[in-house]
């Protein structure tokens, strides 16, 4: 800052104090529009977390027993937040120094994502990050802050159905780019860049210390803007006040592996959102292909809020990124996939499950309007995407998987590029080896794979009544009930396959097998209908969904069993079959896919022989084990006779083992005297 004189830091102070109306102003529309287009319970639990966290008393939600308990947000008292009278305070007699907190604990408090956005629905979450100094706290502080943290969380699902999720950030990580406990939701130690744009794009300022990048001219560069963080001191302003600002590191140009790493991750998260993802892919697509010279989105949005006149607020992030989109797949992608992607902005704009409140005066609705005139959609277009949730289940299917062939091509451009301009900053070390294999989990296809549905989206579109049909020689699925025929109702199909086994691990696998659930079997009459039931049940327990991030360091370049697995038999045979006329099994790999076999049986031969050979298909590997593997049978005498066989068989194996064991051993030790 030396470099400054008195004339250069009087310059400074004018466009701080005016870069930071510029931002509050912005800030405070985008305030406006949530207050005035979120449905009430999430208006609640907004303007009621900031209060809660400046307070602990009895008589509000979040209170923890405990003096020590850290509390207080920086400048609540000189927020509209404290102006507000909420219900949950009005039989209370508060004190001042109970309201107010001398040393306030939360140093800046914003919400992530599409809060004060039209990327808003009546299904958006809060997603608070609550910047602290951690090292002003002790860890047994540190953890009361938490539990009150939860405790808030708690109140806000149970009294008003609104996830609210709290990420405690420390200041000096969140700086230098340690973003590595943000949990699951995004891979913080992999893409620290790329969250850090991300961050400062999308984040809805709360209350709390102001962001001092936003307050920064646009086009400064990052030593620069290190000289201005170390000595606001000197800036010579009356309206400037530097304690009520805020350094969250410099948001930077991610290097190549992190846009290779987002792609995967992206290719990922398609499993929940498929919309969202191809939306981010394009973005990742415009980089590569520029060669990483593309502005940075929060660039472009700095500088457009603070060049433009007031009466051109808000800026919406959530447009400028739609925007940006738009305007690189109409220059780079073929008609169907740029198709592709305006259904994928449409849907996130309008909940393909019709979750979204549409308020006519609202900018979301004029975006949406101004987008389908551009678009030339006509009406009756519009209105079958507005009855998505009409659609036949092989419409639905066709465009998932449509979306997906969209993200693994736009993933194999960038992967391609990147690699030929940057070939040695993008090679596959561990951490881009745990979300490829990642990627291969969901997107690999191999005869065993239980199938899954395009995304949870989907899943959540189906209703919850579905009707299960053998017939054909193969198990039907469709959509909602039916008593009476359902054959050639392809419009309502879901899943076919072979096996009835297959067709219980598929609603397993893809979380449809719910308390909820209403499920009509329609079979043979040697098909016993309770001990389908129990398999299902079997499986959910045995065999629940997996946390890939989990397994990631444990996973194989290719899959391979690992775990419990279940052995099914004669399913569909009469109950009282004595003789395996049918095997199948279930498994998860290391990858942590759901796989069903159809297992060789050997007729015409002795049991022993037969039972032989089923334990040797099971067990294909040394490091499995037959404690992990769980024999079904039906609870009939014949499925007693066949288990007992199944442990005498397994018992005289393990013997047979030990003493082929043994003998190897002896037979190495008499060669050893020998030589």
């Amino acid at each position: 800052m030396a470099a400054y004189n008195k004339k250069a830091l009087a310059h400074l102070g004018r466009r701080l104090v005016h870069n930071q109306a510029a931002f509050s102003l912005n800030n405070a529309l985008r305030h406006q529009e949530l207050l005035r287009h979120s449905i009430p319970q999430f208006r609640t639990v907004f303007l009621s977390v900031p209060f809660l966290l400046q307070m602990n008393h009895p008589g509000i939600p979040g209170y923890v027993d405990s003096e020590d308990v850290p509390r207080g947000v920086h400048g609540f008292e000189r927020s509209d937040f404290c102006r507000i009278k909420l219900d949950l305070t009005k039989d209370l007699k508060l004190e001042r120094r109970e309201i107010l907190a001398l040393q306030p604990v939360v140093e800046s408090l914003f919400l992530m994502g599409s809060s004060g956005s039209v990327g808003y629905t009546a299904s958006s979450d809060l997603d608070y990050w609550v910047c602290i100094d951690q090292q002003k706290l002790n860890h047994q502080e540190f953890a009361l802050f938490q539990q009150k943290l939860k405790l808030i969380s708690e109140w806000a699902e149970k009294e008003h159905e609104v996830e609210v999720t709290f990420f405690p950030i420390d200041l000096a990580d969140l700086a230098a780019n340690r973003l590595t406990h943000l949990d699951d939701e995004e891979p913080g130690d992999v893409l620290p860049l790329m969250l850090k744009e991300e961050m400062y794009r999308t984040l809805l300022h709360v209350v709390g210390r102001i962001p001092l990048w936003w307050t920064v001219s646009s086009g400064t560069y990052f030593d620069d803007y290190q000289q201005i963080a170390m000595h606001l001191e000197l800036v010579p302003n009356p309206n400037f006040f530097p304690q009520d600002f805020i350094d969250l590191g410099f948001p930077q140009k991610p290097p190549p592996k992190e846009y290779i790493a987002a792609a995967l991750w992206q290719l990922h998260k398609a499993k929940h959102d498929p919309f969202k993802a191809a939306m981010k892919t394009i973005l990742l697509l415009e980089q590569a292909e520029s060669g990483l010279r593309a502005p940075l989105l929060c660039d472009q949005l700095k500088e457009k809020i603070l060049s433009s006149p007031k009466d051109q607020l808000p800026i919406d992030p959530y447009i400028l990124t739609i925007r940006r989109v738009l305007d690189y797949s109409q220059k780079s992608l073929p008609i169907e996939d740029l198709d592709l992607i305006r259904t994928s902005i449409y849907f996130k704009l309008y909940s393909p499950l019709g979750a979204t409140t549409l308020d006519k005066n609202s900018l979301k609705v004029r975006f949406l309007e101004e987008l389908i005139k551009d678009w030339g959609w006509s009406q009756t277009k519009v209105r079958q995407m507005e009855h998505y949730h009409e659609w036949p289940e092989s419409r639905k299917l066709a465009l998932g998987e449509e979306v997906n062939n969209l993200l693994r091509n736009l993933y194999t451009r960038i992967s391609n590029r990147l690699r030929a301009d940057f070939p040695t900053q993008v090679k596959l070390d561990q951490d881009l080896a745990t979300l490829h294999l990642q990627m291969l989990a969901r997107y690999s296809t191999h005869e065993a794979k239980v199938e899954t549905l395009p995304s949870d989206q989907h899943r959540r579109s189906l209703p919850s009544e579905l009707t299960l049909v053998f017939e054909d020689n193969r198990w039907n699925l469709y959509a909602g009930l039916t008593k009476g025929s359902i054959t050639g109702e392809q419009e309502r199909l879901i899943y076919t396959c072979e096996r009835a086994a297959r067709a219980a691990a598929w609603l397993v696998n893809n979380n449809l097998f719910t308390p909820s659930l209403k499920l009509l079997l329609k079979s043979g009459p040697d098909f016993n209908r309770e001990t389908f039931f129990n398999l299902l049940e079997i499986l959910q327990k045995k065999f629940a969904e997996v946390d890939l991030k989990n397994l990631s360091r444990e996973k194989t370049p290719v899959p391979r069993k690992t775990g419990r697995q279940l052995l099914i038999i004669n399913l569909e045979e009469p109950p009282h079959q004595v003789n395996i006329i049918t095997a199948e099994l279930i498994y998860r790999t290391t990858w942590g896919e759901l796989c069903h076999e159809n297992l060789t049986i050997k007729h015409n031969t002795n049991n022993m022989v037969q039972y032989s050979d089923l334990i040797e298909q099971v067990l294909d590997s040394e490091d499995l084990r037959w404690d992990d593997v769980m024999v079904f049978v039906h609870p009939t005498m014949a499925g007693k006779e066949i288990k007992d066989t199944f442990k005498t068989v397994v018992s005289l194996n393990l013997q047979q083992r030990e003493a082929s064991v043994e003998t190897k051993n002896q037979t190495s030790k008499l060669k050893l005297d020998i030589n």
